[in-house]
């Protein structure tokens, strides 16, 4: 069997794609879960209220999107969370199951983020944060694509 040595068990090239895999998983998960307290503090939203300056030019203060649009606004913001999750455990039944349809499920749903991140930064700039989490999915799906076609077979001990 073709792998190296981590510790006293030989792992496989399809095993460290898994694991790169799950990483991804993780790091989008990880990004979503940030981007729930940045609504509340990082100023991305341009204000209703106008400001006139001492030399007369005009400003448009940027806030956090929960004091303009308040709390059902993290609605919102969670949908890269659970699109993470949802890519997760589509990608987890793929791999135990073997179900097809839970591979295309998951490209889909991680091109629906990027499409809707991209909308986003076009129309307001949150969607710019939500590109990252749409790419990671892109790219955990690419790598547990490579890996579908060789599972995981041990040696019996």
């Amino acid at each position: 069997m073709s792998g190296w040595l981590r510790g006293s068990v030989v792992t496989t090239y399809s095993e460290t794609r898994h694991l790169r895999g799950w990483s991804l998983i993780a790091l989008a998960v990880t990004w979503s879960m940030v981007l729930i307290p940045l609504a509340y503090v990082l100023p991305v939203e341009s204000s209703t209220s106008i400001y006139v300056r001492s030399n007369g030019t005009y400003d448009y203060p940027k806030v956090p999107l929960v004091r303009i649009n308040g709390t059902p606004v993290l609605y919102l913001v969670a949908v890269p969370l659970v699109v993470s999750a949802l890519v997760g455990l589509l990608s987890g039944l793929r791999l135990q199951l073997g179900w097809r349809t839970a591979e295309w499920g998951a490209w889909v749903l991680s091109g629906l983020l990027v499409i809707a991140g991209a909308l986003g930064a076009v129309t307001i700039l949150v969607g710019v944060f939500v590109l990252p989490t749409g790419a990671i999915l892109i790219a955990t799906c690419a790598v547990f694509r490579s890996s579908y076609d060789s599972p995981i077979v041990r040696d019996p001990p």
